[in-house]
């Protein structure tokens, strides 16, 4: 039973728990081979903020972060369960679209919403400025009172190229 004074406080897990490295997944996204970003994630995955730093014991702390494969989820759920024991819970958001741009923006943004929303989250911290905004936006037009914290080293969106050229912006 969750203490009626406590928070909920929710994490993306991929650079704001842990570092990975984005410029390993855009060189793999070139080659179209992810086996580097995979020995890269399994030996130098180390961890960044730490949610027992912003949490007392009673409140409920979750992960959201995208997964492709059991494999993926399994290795994400250790390393948790490895730094945090079973204090973290996660839940993951399937691969809805390619990588970058509006159209994933979109898409992640409002799967993470949803979940995020449906356990009634108070603050969500992720270091994508382009979710942040769409799970702000969403929130705003919901009246859903959860704060959208963005954390971590992105300073603006990353905006494929050909999305700009498409889109117009």
């Amino acid at each position: 039973m969750i203490d009626k004074n406590s928070l909920v406080l929710g994490f993306d897990l991929d650079n704001v728990l842990r570092t990975l490295s984005l410029p390993t997944i855009h060189i793999c996204e070139i080659i179209k081979d992810y086996s580097p970003f995979e020995v890269d994630s399994l030996s130098a995955t180390r961890p960044l903020l730490n949610p027992m730093d912003l949490a007392l014991p009673e409140d409920q702390l979750y992960v959201l972060t995208r997964c492709y494969t059991d494999v993926d989820i399994r290795r994400k759920q250790e390393w948790l369960n490895h730094y945090y024991g079973n204090r973290i819970e996660m839940f993951t958001v399937p691969k809805c679209t390619e990588n970058w741009g509006t159209e994933y923006y979109e898409q992640v943004g409002k799967a993470k919403y949803d979940i995020i929303k449906e356990l009634e989250s108070d603050m969500y911290f992720d270091d994508d400025p382009g979710l942040i905004r769409v799970m702000r936006r969403l929130a705003k037009k919901d009246n859903f009172h959860c704060k959208f914290i963005k954390y971590g080293c992105w300073i603006e969106q990353y905006t494929p190229k050909e999305d700009i050229n498409k889109n117009g912006n």
